[in-house]
Parts: structure tokens; C-alpha cells; sequence
């Protein structure tokens, strides 16, 4: 199922509503939303829109080379209702014309592909799609053609090629160059259903853990836990020598996203054992770790791994939530385990 296009006459103020105009409303419905979520798309990449009807698509420019002309084809389009055509005549130095979209956002945790579809009246016309790349500040950096031929398709195709971003990029424009000036055959390109697909590379972003240790207090005591940002679902375990806990969302419920929740021990069984290993997206501020204490003795050791960049919130809400009297930040594991050692280990009114 494709887009079929609605003519003029059929809305027209005294053209009769029918059976087919609804259903062709319904179809173009269906078809654009199993479009969502297919591709990061190029506003009006399929260059349906022109409000204004100066024959050059919203969110495009368009320039055109000596001897060249530009237009909207209606005739046979790739996709939806209209192609753009450019028309390349002959002469040393002339060109047909090319479109470029507006600034797109890129990034360095993300890969990225350009799929369009593309023919030619004659297939040794040079044609080429151009990236161009840019810094945060818009700045020009560099390009790359991921599409330069001289023997293009002459009917529709569909390619999917890779991009190549550069380091420091954070925009870029697509380029779209029917009937180059460099080589004197005359012709018309036609462009359609231009994307831009993304894919998260999951290797680019780094994530480390967390583990947070302790024991509850005894008589059915509870710790409340507070994770970091962009944290992902904890794993939560305990010793059952010492009863059994169960942990829930802190009520009231806090306005925040951020995780936090409450771990409790069994009311007849005293205080309980608990351990708590989390992952999260970090942001490099290396290795961290808190001991809480309460009446000289070790009640909770939090432990980041590579810590986030609001690791010292975190660490004094935990100590706010459970009316700890202090806590003492390592950033080295040796120390803290040295620490910890001197301290007696973890306080547990069991022994």
C-alpha cells in the first residue's frame, strides 16, 4: 500500500462526498503511520510540501548551475506525489542543479544511513549526494559523497548508504546534485523519498555498575536506596540467615524519575543482609564510593564504579533518607576496603 494523492476536484466545494474519497483518506492514514518509527526522516524529505509554490520544497534550497533548471515532476513520482527534477542541457560548464535540506542533528553515539531514491533520462549524466558536516556551532567541517556516478539507473531505484561522521560533528546537510557541471551530457535526474536511517550503537555508550551494601536495622528497619541517572532496573539480593525483605517505591511518590526505593527486613527475624548491583550510563568521574555511619559504626557502603557526574547528590541523600549521622567519600578501593576493615566490617546487631 502506497500514498495515493487526493486530487483538487474531489474536495472540491461542490464535488460530492464518496465512498472512495474516505477510503483513500483511510489508506494515506494507514500508510503514513507504518511510516513512524521507520526512519529518522528529513523533514519533507519526499518533497510533498511547498507552501509558499515557489517550486522548491519546504525545508530545502535550491541552486541552480548555468544552463540548469529545476522543477516539481508530477508524472511519476517514487513516492507519494511528487518527484523534483533537475535538467541538465548541453555546453562546457553547465550543470542541472541541486537541493539541500536544512541542518539535521547528528551524533557520536549514534551511526548513521541516507536511503533515496534516484533516476535518470540517460544513465552516464553525473550525479551525486553529497553529506556535508558541521560542528555545534554550525560550522563548516567537511563532506563526503556516498553517491558520485555517471552510470545511474534510468528507472526508480532505492539506495541505502552508509555515513561516515566525523569527529566533532554535530550537524549536517544533504546535498542532492542532479546533472554536475564536470561532465557535459545533458539530461534530468529525478530525486524521491529521501530518509536518513539512525541506529544507537550500543558499544558507544558507556555504562558502569554500582553496588550498595548493608544490613537493615534490626526489628523490621528499613534503608532507602536512591540510584543514579539513566540507571537501569536493580538486581536486589539478601542473606537469608537473617530473614527474608521485601523493597517497594518510597511513598509518597516523589515527583523525580530518578530511581529510589526502600529495602525492609523481616520484623521477627531482626535485621537483614542486603546487596543491591545496578547498572547505569556514566559520565567518567572514576571510582567513588561513600561509607555511612551511625554511632561510629558502619551501616551502608555505596559503591560507584565510574561515577556520574551528580554522584555527591546521591550520596548525601542517602544520607538524609536514613538519618545517617556521616559519611565518608573514597576514591580509591584499596583505601575504602582498609577503611572498612578498621571500622570492624558492616554493623550487624546479630552479632
Amino acid at each position: 500500500m502506497g500514498y495515493s494523492p487526493i486530487l483538487s476536484s474531489e474536495v472540491d466545494v461542490d464535488s460530492p462526498v464518496t465512498a472512495e474519497l474516505f477510503q483513500k483518506i483511510k489508506d494515506n492514514f494507514d500508510y503514513l503511520y507504518s511510516k513512524i518509527g521507520e526512519a529518522v526522516n528529513i523533514p519533507n524529505g519526499s518533497f510533498e510540501i511547498d507552501t509558499d509554490e515557489d517550486d522548491i520544497p519546504d525545508n530545502w534550497t535550491r541552486n541552480l548551475y548555468a544552463g540548469g533548471s529545476g522543477t516539481y515532476d508530477l508524472s511519476t513520482p517514487a513516492h507519494g506525489a511528487k518527484a523534483y527534477k533537475f535538467t541538465r542541457t548541453l555546453g562546457s560548464g553547465n550543470g542541472g542543479g541541486y537541493l539541500e535540506s536544512d541542518y539535521l542533528e547528528c551524533s557520536s553515539l549514534c551511526t548513521y544511513a541516507i536511503a533515496f531514491s534516484i533516476k535518470s533520462s540517460v544513465s552516464n549524466i553525473k550525479n551525486i549526494v553529497k553529506i556535508r558536516y558541521f560542528d555545534k556551532d554550525k560550522v563548516y567541517l567537511s563532506e563526503e559523497d556516498v553517491y558520485s556516478s555517471t552510470s545511474n539507473p534510468t528507472s526508480w531505484t532505492r539506495y541505502h548508504l552508509q555515513l561516515t561522521v566525523p569527529s566533532g560533528a554535530e550537524y549536517f546537510k544533504v546535498r542532492l546534485i542532479g546533472g554536475y557541471t564536470d561532465t557535459d551530457v545533458a539530461g534530468d535526474t529525478y530525486f524521491d523519498d529521501v530518509q536518513i536511517i539512525r541506529k544507537v550503537v550500543q558499544d558507544m555508550i558507556k555504562t558502569s555498575t554500582a553496588l550498595v551494601s548493608g544490613y537493615t536495622s534490626s526489628g523490621g528497619g528499613y534503608v532507602t536506596i536512591t540510584m543514579a541517572d539513566y540507571s537501569f532496573f536493580p538486581n536486589i539480593a539478601g542473606n537469608g540467615n537473617y530473614g527474608i525483605f521485601t523493597y517497594h517505591t518510597v511513598y509518597p511518590y516523589p515527583d523525580s524519575t530518578i530511581g529510589k526505593f526502600a529495602i525492609y527486613g523481616d520484623v521477627e527475624s531482626g535485621n537483614a543482609y542486603y546487596h543491591v548491583n545496578y547498572r547505569y550510563i556514566t559520565s567518567s568521574e572514576g571510582f567513588k564510593a561513600a561509607v555511612y555511619e551511625k554511632e561510629d559504626k558502619i551501616h551502608m557502603v555505596y559503591m560507584f564504579d565510574d561515577a556520574p557526574t551528580n554522584y555527591q547528590n546521591i550520596f548525601e541523600t542517602i544520607k538524609a533518607d536514613n538519618n545517617f549521622d556521616k559519611y565518608t567519600i573514597f576514591e580509591n578501593e584499596t583505601e575504602l576496603n582498609e577503611y572498612v576493615q578498621s571500622k570492624g566490617g558492616v554493623y550487624n546487631a546479630q552479632k
